[in-house]
């Protein structure tokens, strides 16, 4: 029987949410600060506006530095790394939507320009607030610079376009070919500790659980990783039964997600499905829906591809609109899982709007959609 899932992306709501700027590889930002209507002259001293810049950034003059940059688009607007060096300026300003515009007309000038592609990459993928066409995009970046760099040339480029990509794949739940990127930039820096928690992730997303748990352990006490690592450690423990423990680790210096019985949460699922429209309680007349603590081992491996160990519920069984088979009754179910919807709220009312997004994406997979027309109705 085909299992669908809702999921969340690897690194769980909570704790991105969190994390901000405390780690360097998954710092997430929203919104752009209005871009000041009025700039100051640039002060290039003695050197071309293009070169002040650079040293201006370098110096975190960064209001000199937007005024430079602006300046040189001004004198040379075909010059794609005059539109870079704008663009990396209006990041370090927080300005990130008039910086998406400006890699964009730097690489509508020069497609392979590498300066614009990895600061185009890292944007999308790590900087702004992750969704999916975001990720995506951000990925065709540090694929095209990956493609056009070269391991001896400039090894450190390539590792950190490999660890972009390797992050994207992650956010996208492809964590097989994330795997590969990651594994690209540890042979060419070994030391890269972002490129190590991509490994430990898509391998803890692979189910591989023992392998991803020691490259969490080489990051327990990292100051940039060593949270997320914790974080994982304590995902792999729940895992292994040792409940106090994970909780131990799961709840170091992060918000605290909503506490819930068992037998309350069980509620809460039935009360959102009482407040379904009668079609929808038609469908589900004779499909049993119940909760567990965390998804099984046999269910996580039980198609071709591994599930997520962070999947929020899980459809079992064939949809409205196929055959059961020999099986007359009982082919299809639907379970939530507990711990995991927990981890996606800070209080009561967020968990129930999660609780019903996850029963209509399963739902949706009784009625015949795939994961790509869920998510493209926005119920990923």
């Amino acid at each position: 029987m085909e299992a669908r899932t809702r999921i969340r992306p690897a690194t769980t709501f909570l704790l991105a949410a969190f994390l901000g700027a405390c780690s360097p590889g998954r710092s997430r930002s929203s919104a752009s600060p209005p871009l000041r209507e009025r700039l100051s002259p640039c002060k290039p001293e003695g050197k071309d506006p293009l070169d002040a810049a650079r040293i201006y950034l370098e110096q975190r003059r960064l209001n000199e530095a937007l005024a430079c940059s602006s300046q040189a688009t001004a004198l040379w607007p075909d010059d794609s790394n005059a539109h870079v060096q704008r663009a990396d300026t209006l990041v370090a300003l927080g300005r990130f939507d008039a910086a998406s515009m400006a890699y964009a007309r730097a690489l509508a000038l020069s497609p392979e320009n590498l300066d614009a592609l990895i600061g185009a990459a890292d944007l999308f993928i790590a900087e702004l607030e992750p969704n999916r066409e975001r990720t995506e995009l951000g990925l065709v970046y540090a694929d095209r610079g990956l493609a056009l760099t070269d391991d001896e040339e400039d090894p450190a480029l390539r590792s950190e376009f490999a660890v972009l990509s390797a992050t994207a794949l992650n956010d996208l739940g492809q964590p097989d070919e994330a795997l590969i990127r990651a594994d690209k930039a540890i042979a060419l820096d070994p030391k890269r500790e972002d490129a190590v928690f991509e490994k430990a992730q898509a391998l803890f997303e692979l189910c591989r659980f023992d392998e991803s748990k020691s490259y969490f352990r080489q990051l327990r006490r990292s100051k940039d990783w060593g949270l997320q690592a914790r974080h994982h450690l304590g995902l792999i423990m729940e895992r292994e039964g040792k409940w106090k423990e994970a909780d131990a680790e799961l709840n170091r210096e992060l918000p605290a997600s909503v506490q819930m019985s068992s037998e309350a949460f069980s509620l809460q699922v039935k009360a959102a499905v009482e407040a379904f429209p009668p079609d929808v309680k038609s469908d589900l007349k004779a499909i049993p829906i119940s909760t567990e603590e965390l998804p099984s081992e046999e269910d996580l491996l039980s198609g071709s591809v591994p599930l997520s160990p962070t999947i929020l519920g899980l459809f079992r069984g064939p949809s409205l609109t196929e055959d059961c088979g020999k099986e007359e009754t009982g082919c299809r179910s639907v379970v939530l899982f507990r711990r995991n919807l927990l981890r996606t709220a800070t209080n009561v009312q967020d968990l129930k709007k999660e609780i019903e997004t996850t029963l209509w994406h399963e739902i949706g997979h009784l009625r015949g959609e795939t994961d790509a027309e869920l998510a493209a109705r926005g119920l990923d």
